[in-house]
């Protein structure tokens, strides 16, 4: 499972697999293409299937950016 934040310029991110936490940190993202990427990148590294992985947020999402995320992952929840 994925959880972050984006507040306009940090992502915060945490990934978990089971009961084990893989990563937890913040990355600058001035635009919400560059919190994709931040978001991409761990989840490649960590060797997890995008399709198979769920996304939570817990702040809101412009339609927009929550439709770009679906096209990846298996769901997307905004849980604020």
């Amino acid at each position: 499972k994925v959880l972050c934040s984006y507040d306009g310029n940090t992502l915060c991110l945490v990934i978990a697999e089971g009961k084990s936490l893989r990563l937890c940190s913040t990355f600058r993202a001035g635009a919400f293409t560059t919190a994709e990427y931040w978001i991409f990148n761990a989840v490649k590294s960590l060797q997890l299937n995008m399709e198979m992985t769920d996304v939570f947020f817990a702040t809101p999402l412009s339609s927009e950016d929550e439709i770009s995320l679906c096209s990846y992952f298996r769901s997307v929840e905004i849980i604020y």
